[in-house]
C-alpha cells in the first residue's frame, strides 16, 4: 500500500495563498498551477479548503479545479463530496470536476 505524502510547509503556504487568491486573479493563477505541480501532496490541504464553507465560493470552486487537475482517488472522493454543496457555484464546478461527471 503506498503512502500517503505528508503536507510539505510549501504546500500549506500556497493553500494559505488560494484562500486570498480573490483578490488578486493573476496570482491565483500562479498558485493554482503551483499547487497542481505539487501533485498528491497537495490535495488533503486543497480538499479541506474546498470543503471550507467559510471560504469564498470562487477560492472553494479553484480548489474544485485544482483536485480535478490532479487527479487519483483522493481528490475524487473530496470533489463527489462538494457536488451538493449548498453554495451552487462550488457545487457546479465540483460536478464538472468530478470525474464520474
Amino acid at each position: 500500500m503506498p503512502s500517503i505524502p505528508s503536507e510539505a510547509p510549501a504546500t500549506l503556504v500556497l493553500v494559505r495563498l488560494l484562500a486570498l487568491a480573490d483578490a488578486n486573479p493573476t496570482a491565483g493563477r500562479e498558485v493554482v498551477a503551483a499547487l497542481v505541480s505539487e501533485g498528491e501532496r497537495a490535495v488533503g490541504p486543497v480538499a479541506g479548503l474546498l470543503a471550507d464553507a467559510r471560504r469564498p465560493a470562487v477560492v472553494r470552486a479553484a480548489a474544485a479545479v485544482i483536485l480535478r487537475r490532479i487527479g487519483g482517488p483522493r481528490a475524487a472522493t473530496a470533489l463527489a463530496g462538494a457536488t451538493h454543496d449548498a453554495e451552487p457555484l462550488v457545487a457546479a464546478v465540483a460536478s464538472a470536476a468530478c470525474p464520474a461527471a
